[in-house]
């Protein structure tokens, strides 16, 4: 245990304001503006100062008083007061016993954070108070309070963490301000983190001591190290596993592999010095990786990693095929709050989760950079014992992680999720994007020159409109066609098309007039107005699968001559995947053709044909399943029945057999828009019919279906009551603060969330299950077949040509067979080809029985 500065009483001298006090007070101050806002109701007050027990220990500091302190004259005594409160409560801490102040002693207009300038003028106060009160720790509440004591930025960073203050010779512990709380809708997490800073506090204002668990860092530089390392982690209960590694997972190796078993202590196993020099002799090295391979394919020994796919994959260079694992505390955090954008990597696990802080900057600032240059051989580049500290900390951080996230999974009925389906399918895109998919890079380079000579085409038309040549004209320099501000002064200024709608004001920096909008919708309603915005729009989708679909390829390949994409499990809110380098998941359906070019450079390698399996209607068919409507789930039932056709016949008023695929394909948006939420005005645009027709449609759905639509229905309400909707599976879509939200616009969207995450979120679970059980099967019979993409829902398997009508077989068999709680029948229809573009779907007598 590390004991830091023990605090103990001393005395301080008091710093005397020239201003005239009254308890403290200077009711009559005027150093600042705030003192004529310093009112609420009928009732005004100036300088209001702290309250709470003048010989405590324990000091709380905020931001500014709101209206309710200015009525009753007690800092935090309206909302946020009785949340603190709450939560003091629950920490072991009698709000009686502790002083609780603010930054600012008046209130800012409308309750705003308190600006810098209005914070210095109050720092004479402030001073007063702590060094009259002599606390051994500070509690500091949100960012204004952490810059005003501590001078530092990142409340987010430095939540939670003791810092020593020689000003004031005490502990400050920066926590969330209780607004932030209520922001965030008494979310588990901040509360749970709250709720833990108090107790730090609390114990520090005891024992004047932070107490904080290191992390003792084992090098393991000798074989009998080796032995004993491995003698603690086949008797571990559970043991985390991490590396530290250079390059890729084709050609990069691994500089260190670390364990940790116990909270505060960490094995690490070095390879490599600098990243280049070997630390062991060569027979050593076999011995060690022979030990390693033994312990990491063990399915007895439990272990747990964050994203430990990566890990994964460099132990496959190796031959090592990691086993036993059963918890994944990145996945895991994804799983506890999808919303955390960006929020789910260890360093913001730690700060959430652990006392460790922010542990990496101590390493960058060894190698002298910053966390934004930091890249995959930054860490090679340190000290061998700096590195080996680092790592064993992440080691145990992920472990400490782990022992704090998996009663929150097991509270919120997410394990079996992740245990039986997030991990096992990390692996499983792990060994796609290791396979890779081979390509044909000159077909792409090919596809790239025709694109942009169709671009070029364009803007030569573009130019030849009367109107551009006067914006050129008008500039004096040719037009942009991308440029959104020159776009808008074609159209409004120069074309006098109507103004549809304007542009955001969320990210803008600048305040102005507002800008009217050139984007996609506008460009889709402008067109009906004139020609321009039509090619405009064409021009556009050209530039962008151009941009980021075709010309990229070339270079995404690698030397093995495929392609090699980057599955993310993490990233969406309803649990969809997403890709990158390339994003295989966002190739545009709408644009048929142009899809159908982009994934022709995709190909079959030599001896092998693409098989691409694909859930047939697997949304609509989960609605029923969700919504239990009988009507269709016998619809779903009839092979005879095309339940498109049929809702096109029944909307359109058009006789079954007479329904054309064109007709049909329109019907079939819409019964998909309805469970994504799309308007009616929209659809109409979008499918050119008119807005009778589209209702006509809708009609026949909830006519036909009036299950589908108590159950949407219902699923907002319970959405909007409980703040959430839970997929069959257990995945969990949180709303709460959407449906809190003051903004029309974001309550309407947390519904159509709640409709459709369920949906979304629920069949990609099913393609995942099917995706295991593919894998599986392949594996078992030891076919060379492979699994090489998954992509929106479907999976492709690149078959040796001897083992195709196996593979067909197998996979069809394995992707329809019954998943328990889904009630439906799942179709797959699979297509086969050399190029993913130019697939054949087989007919059903075409498969082998």
């Amino acid at each position: 245990m590390l004991k830091k500065k023990k605090v103990t009483k001393t005395k301080k001298k008091v710093v005397k304001s020239k201003k005239k006090h009254v308890n403290g007070r200077d009711p009559e101050c005027k150093q600042c503006p705030l003192h004529k806002t310093s009112e609420a109701e009928d009732k005004k007050l100036v300088c209001l100062w702290g309250h709470g027990n003048e010989k405590s220990d324990i000091m709380l500091i905020g931001e500014a008083p709101g209206k309710d302190e200015i009525i009753q004259g007690i800092p935090f005594i309206g909302e946020s007061g009785k949340l603190l409160t709450k939560y003091l409560k629950e920490a072991g801490i009698d709000r009686k016993n502790i002083y609780i102040t603010n930054s600012v002693k008046c209130r800012p207009p409308s309750n705003r954070a308190p600006k810098p300038s209005e914070v210095k003028k109050c720092a004479d106060y402030l001073d007063q108070e702590i060094y009259a009160q002599k606390p051994k720790v500070i509690g500091l509440l949100g960012a204004v309070a952490l810059k005003r004591v501590l001078n530092a930025d990142g409340i987010t960073k430095l939540r939670g963490k003791p810092m020593w203050s020689d000003k004031y010779q005490c502990y400050c512990v920066p926590t969330w301000h209780p607004s932030f709380i209520i922001r965030r809708g008494e979310d588990m997490d901040s509360t749970e983190q709250f709720v833990r800073d108090l107790k730090l506090i609390k114990q520090i204002g005891e024992t004047g001591e932070t107490n904080q668990l290191g992390t003792d860092v084992i090098m393991c530089d000798n074989l009998h190290k080796i032995s004993l390392l491995a003698e603690h982690v086949k008797k571990a209960k559970v043991v985390s596993v991490d590396t530290e590694t250079v390059g890729d997972y084709l050609t990069g190796k691994i500089i260190m592999v670390q364990f940790s078993w116990k909270p505060g202590e960490a094995w690490v196993i070095p390879f490599y010095k600098f990243g280049i020099e070997p630390f062991w002799a060569r027979t050593d090295e076999k011995v060690i990786w022979k030990i390693l391979k033994e312990l990491l394919e063990d399915i007895n020994i439990k272990k747990v990693g964050q994203n430990i796919k990566y890990d994964y994959q460099f132990f496959r260079l190796h031959n090592i095929r990691l086993r036993g694992v059963v918890f994944d505390t990145m996945l895991a955090h994804y799983l506890l709050d999808e919303n955390d954008k960006g929020g789910h990597g260890l360093t913001d696990l730690s700060l959430k989760y652990t006392d460790m802080g922010d542990y990496a900057n101590e390493l960058y600032e060894i190698l002298g950079v910053k966390e934004t240059d930091v890249d995959s051989d930054t860490y090679a580049k340190a000290p061998l014992n700096s590195l080996a500290k680092y790592a064993g900390k992440d080691s145990d951080c992920t472990l400490r992680v782990f022992i704090n996230l998996f009663p929150k999974l097991k509270s919120q009925g997410l394990l079996v999720l992740l245990q039986k389906v997030m991990v096992p399918l990390s692996f499983a895109l792990a060994d796609m994007e290791l396979i890779g998919v081979s390509v044909d890079v000159e077909y792409y380079k090919k596809l790239a020159i025709k694109y942009k000579h169709k671009i070029d085409e364009l803007e030569e038309a573009l130019n030849d409109f009367p109107e551009v040549n006067q914006l050129k004209d008008k500039q004096k320099k040719p037009v942009n066609f991308n440029s959104s501000d020159q776009m808008r002064v074609l159209f409004y200024d120069i074309l006098k098309l109507p103004i549809l709608k304007y542009v955001s004001n969320k990210n803008r920096k600048t305040k102005g007039p507002k800008k009217p909008s050139t984007d996609k919708d506008v460009l889709e309603k402008l067109a009906d107005h004139h020609e321009i915005p039509k090619v405009i729009q064409e021009h556009r989708k050209l530039r962008k699968f151009l941009s980021t679909y075709i010309a990229p390829i070339p270079d995404l390949v690698k030397s093995d001559g495929k392609l090699h994409t980057s599955y993310k499990q993490h990233v969406t809110v309803t649990g969809r995947l997403s890709s990158s380098n390339p994003n295989l998941q966002n190739i545009p359906i709408r644009d048929s053709e142009k899809a159908k070019e982009v994934r022709n450079g995709i190909i079959a390698s030599p001896g092998y044909v693409l098989l691409e399996a694909d859930f047939g209607q697997i949304e609509f068919r989960l609605l029923a399943n969700e919504c239990g409507d009988e009507t269709m789930i016998t619809d779903i039932s009839n092979k005879d029945l095309d339940i498109h056709k049929k809702i096109a016949s029944i909307g359109f008023g058009i006789p079954y057999e007479e329904v054309t695929q064109e007709i049909r394909d329109k019907a079939k948006t819409i019964v998909y828009s309805v469970i994504y939420g799309k308007s009616e005005d929209n659809l109409a645009k979008e499918t050119d019919l008119s807005l009778d027709q589209v209702k006509g449609v809708f009609d026949a759905i909830f006519t036909r279906y009036p299950g589908m639509k108590r159950w949407m229905e219902n699923t907002e309400r319970r959405a909007e009551s409980v703040g959430e909707v839970v997929n069959w599976i257990g995945r969990r879509r949180r709303l709460y603060q959407d449906f809190n939200s003051g903004n029309p616009a974001v309550k309407e969207h947390a519904k159509r969330q709640a409709v459709n995450s369920p949906i979304q979120g629920g069949a990609h679970d099913i393609l995942s299950i099917a995706t295991l059980r593919v894998r599986k099967a392949l594996y078992d019979k030891a076919l060379e077949s492979r699994l090489v993409l998954t992509i929106h829902d479907s999976l492709c398997v690149e078959v040796k040509k001897e083992e195709l009508d196996i593979v067909i077989k197998l996979v069809k068999t394995e992707m329809e067979r019954p998943i328990p709680k889904i009630n439906v029948s799942m179709v797959v229809d699979i297509k086969t080809g050399t190029r993913f573009g130019e697939m054949k779907k087989l007919k059903l007598e075409e498969i082998p029985k």
